[in-house]
């Protein structure tokens, strides 16, 4: 995780704001409710114990906070019960990046939910605006939750794809693995397919995301004959890039490309915000046995792996199935 990212921050600012109750109570609910959703942001982002730990103390708090002035045990924990819905492994999101079908479920649910916090809440009187932050939140994932992962970059995805001959085979490079116990050359994997997945780097909280997708699938990708590839330009050594890989639990071949040189040959770079230089292009590439591009996937998408997909229509014609993977 980034040292940027301190989840206790927003966190303690949400405990804080208990006191505000008896200063300007909707001030405290505000502030409360904005540090929450700065923890739960770090919490989807990052995922790790002490971001899940923040997330959870950051609900308590500003439950606290919408409890106190109104009195409605019943409001202050309906609060709380909406808050918790977005538990890490519960968010739209990170379902739909994950390629899994839940998310399909989950809009009457959020729907539900705002409904049901919306009725406890209205004999509360005045104070019941209190619970409409939560309200709010709960109809932003609703809508979150149906709307499909933005596509970025997209003039420099559709020049790379584009540009990048698939079916030819793919330019050879060596690079470095994260562990530091020797170098990875494309070349030597021949007899085997492999999915190359670029990332902009350690900083990224969307690839992040994709990361903690990744050790999620990769043993069924393993399983399909699929020899899963992490290619990222953030350095291996320092203590940042060590916490880093033991809070993630990385557990597939993640390569260091120092100044994104490899992403630079293929061509897969893009202008990101808050960037002096490009960066690259956070897509997949799919290699076969003898060497070949078969396959690019969209940036930021993970969900290109579904059996039913083109990536998995490839793979099933050289006789290997995600399905039954």
């Amino acid at each position: 995780m980034s040292r940027s990212a301190k989840p206790w921050i927003p966190a303690l600012v949400t405990v804080a704001s208990i006191g505000l109750v008896w200063v300007w109570a909707p001030a405290a609910v505000g502030v409360s409710f904005i540090a929450w959703f700065m923890t739960m942001g770090l919490m989807f982002a990052f995922n790790v114990p002490a971001t899940r730990l923040a997330f959870y103390v950051s609900c308590l708090a500003h439950a606290a906070t919408v409890y106190l002035p109104s009195g409605s045990v019943t409001l202050g924990l309906a609060t709380l019960c909406a808050l918790f819905i977005f538990r890490p492994n519960d968010v739209p999101t990170a379902r739909y990046l994950s390629g899994s079908k839940i998310p399909l479920a989950f809009p009457p649910l959020f729907l539900l939910a705002a409904v049901v916090l919306f009725a406890v809440s209205w004999p509360v009187g005045p104070w019941r605006w209190a619970a409409t932050p939560s309200i709010g939140v709960l109809g932003l994932m609703y809508f979150g939750s149906i709307i499909p992962v933005t596509r970025v970059a997209i003039k420099d995805y559709d020049a790379f794809r584009a540009a990048v001959k698939i079916g030819e085979p793919l330019e050879d490079f060596t690079l470095p693995l994260r562990s530091g116990e020797g170098a990875f050359t494309l070349s030597e994997q021949r007899g085997n397919f492999v999915l190359l997945s670029f990332l902009r780097g350690d900083w990224c909280p969307t690839c992040q995301v994709l990361m903690r997708m990744y050790k999620k699938e990769a043993p069924r990708l393993k399983k399909a004959g699929v020899h899963l590839v992490v290619v990222s330009p953030s350095p291996a050594d320092g203590p940042e890039a060590e916490s880093f890989a033991k809070e993630m639990g990385l557990d597939y071949t993640v390569l260091v490309d120092k100044g994104s040189e490899v992403a630079k040959l293929l061509g897969s770079m893009h202008s990101y915000k808050n960037k002096d230089e490009p960066v690259a292009l956070p897509v997949a590439l799919l290699v076969d046995p003898d060497g070949v591009l078969r396959f690019v996937s969209k940036p930021d998408d993970a969900s290109f792996y579904n059996s039913g997909s083109e990536f998995g229509r490839i793979l099933e014609e050289s006789g290997h199935s995600l399905a039954s993977a």
